[in-house]
Order: C-alpha cells, then sequence, then structure tokens
C-alpha cells in the first residue's frame, strides 16, 4: 500500500480516537451530575444507572490510550446502547428517557469511519434501532414497576435528562464540525501538494525536453551534412531514414513541451497539410530493419 494511503488511514484513525477522549470528558461530567442528583435525593438507583456509561466511557479511553482505537470505539458504542436501554426500562415515562436515543443517533457517524468501517457503523446502528423499537413497543414497566417515583421524575429527572441531552448533541455538533473543518484543511493542503507536484513535472519536461532538444538539433545538423557528401544509394537511403527518425524524435520532443503549455494555457494549434503515404512510408523504413533482422516482410499495399 503507498505510504500516503497508509498514513492517511492512520490520521482518519487517529482523528476518531481523539473523538472518544475529547466527547468522553461530556458524558463524564453528565455522570458525576447524576450521581450528585442521585446522593442529593437519596435514590441511589439513579447513581447505578450512571454506572455503566461511566465504566465504558473510562474503559473507551483507557483502551484508546493503549492505541486499541477500534476497540475502544465498539465498548463506548456498546456501553452507551446499555446503558440507554437500561434507563428506559427502569424509569418511570415521566422521566422521558426515550429522547436519550437522540444522542445515540449520530454516535456511530462519529464514532465509525464511513467507508472503511461500515460494518461496525452499520452494527452499532442497527442496535441502536432494535434497543429503541423493543422500549417502544414493550414499555417501560415491562420488567417491572419503575424504580424511581414519578414525582422525582417529573421534577428532577425529566429537567435533567433534557439537560443532558442538550449538552451532548451540542457536543457532537461540535465534534462533527471539527471533524468537516478539519478534512477540509487537510484537503486544501492536499490540492496545493498536487499543484506543486504538477509544477513540478512540468518544469522538469520543460528542462528536460530542452536539454535533450540541443543533441538532436546536432544530430539532425551533422545527418544533413552528410546528406551532400558522395553517398551510394543504399547509404542515402539509411541516412534519409536517420534524418527522419531523428525528426521525429525532435516532433516528440515538441510535444512533451506543450504538455507545460497546456497547463499554462499558452498551446497554439497549427493547422498544416499532411502526406499519410509519406508518412506510413517513412514509418515502415524505420522498421525495416526490425523486420529484416527477424526474416519477416514488411511492405505496404496502398488502395
Amino acid at each position: 500500500m503507498p505510504k500516503e494511503l497508509t498514513n492517511l488511514e492512520e490520521d482518519v484513525v487517529s482523528i476518531h480516537t481523539k473523538v472518544i477522549i475529547k466527547t468522553s470528558w461530556g458524558i463524564i461530567i453528565c455522570c458525576l451530575g447524576w450521581m450528585g442528583l442521585a446522593f442529593y435525593l437519596d435514590e441511589p438507583v439513579i447513581a447505578l444507572l450512571t454506572g455503566p456509561a461511566l465504566f465504558g466511557t473510562v474503559l473507551a479511553v483507557v483502551l484508546a490510550l493503549l492505541e486499541m482505537p477500534l476497540l475502544a470505539r465498539s465498548v463506548w458504542s456498546a456501553f452507551g446502547i446499555l446503558s440507554v436501554t437500561l434507563a428506559n426500562f427502569t424509569l418511570p415515562s415521566a422521566a422521558n428517557p426515550e429522547i436519550m436515543y437522540l444522542v445515540l443517533l449520530g454516535g456511530p457517524f462519529l464514532t465509525f469511519a464511513i467507508g472503511r468501517e461500515n460494518f461496525h457503523l452499520m452494527l452499532t446502528f442497527c442496535a441502536t434501532a432494535i434497543s429503541l423499537c423493543a422500549v417502544l413497543v414493550l414499555g417501560n414497566d415491562f420488567f417491572g414497576t419503575p424504580l424511581v417515583n414519578e414525582d422525582i421524575a417529573r421534577n428532577y429527572l425529566a429537567p435533567g435528562t433534557l439537560i443532558m441531552v442538550f449538552i451532548l448533541i451540542g457536543i457532537e455538533m461540535g465534534t462533527f464540525g471539527i471533524l468537516a473543518h478539519t478534512d477540509q484543511v487537510r484537503l486544501e493542503a492536499s490540492r496545493r501538494q498536487a499543484r506543486r507536484a504538477s509544477r513540478a513535472k512540468s518544469d522538469f519536461l520543460a528542462a528536460m525536453s530542452h536539454e535533450i532538444r540541443t543533441p538532436m538539433n546536432g544530430v539532425v545538423g551533422m545527418v544533413e551534412i552528410l546528406e551532400t557528401s558522395k553517398l551510394t544509394t543504399e547509404q542515402s537511403r539509411i541516412v534519409e531514414t536517420i534524418k527522419d527518425s531523428s525528426t521525429a524524435l525532435l516532433s516528440i520532443i515538441e510535444d512533451i513541451l506543450d504538455m507545460s503549455r497546456i497547463e499554462a494555457g499558452k498551446l497554439a494549434l497549427t493547422l498544416q497539410q499532411t502526406e499519410i503515404l509519406k508518412v506510413f512510408e517513412k514509418s515502415a523504413d524505420t522498421l525495416r530493419h526490425f523486420a529484416d533482422a527477424h526474416n519477416v516482410t514488411l511492405s505496404i499495399d496502398v488502395l
């Protein structure tokens, strides 16, 4: 795999790992807030419900720091779904625990890279959807009477849940914005690098074309001088072939120079008449030596 692509994949993994570490602070603060509320209301159940989220977040951060990013993100997502599911089957409907699924909705897209980790993304998204459907179909009291009373749920948990969801969605949106800005900066840097590489290539082609054209002009000049000397018919034919080949090579060099002219927007096209038959005859003369060496008959039939 090319080094550039390897570095790009490493950057993508690094970005999503940083997402876990940065957004984990918001989750930890929310969990500590719920624990403080549980202590104030003397409701240990609320503190216990925050346990899986807090444990999963800390574990994910540790795994990320140990350079196991994919496992860290998978654990993070799994514990998030588990925490929200437990809250919905434990708290009364007055607490509006269903709105916690709004946080989970953007989680898979924030945690996993689209295109590279589609399996994990879809698995997490499907698990979230299954959990939500189970809550909606079975109801909050499917496993028994909610463990928190209605008044506490209505007066404390409902506002707290709304504030928590607002904070976490704000963190997610901010993280999405940071990721988009980072991608834009990296794309702009790649575009500038590509332009520099293209310009360097054009400069190199132009320089090499000029360097090659100088000795080739010398070759063509010496062939023209050789044509004026006393030559046999066969030697004249050979010299003419050398001249045609040299001229063709000079034409190729000019074509290479045209590439730099194209990129500079200075290419000028010239229309001129061409005798096609002579072009084929000169091409055949150039290849005739190789054909004779391999006992191959080379001929041109003009209809």
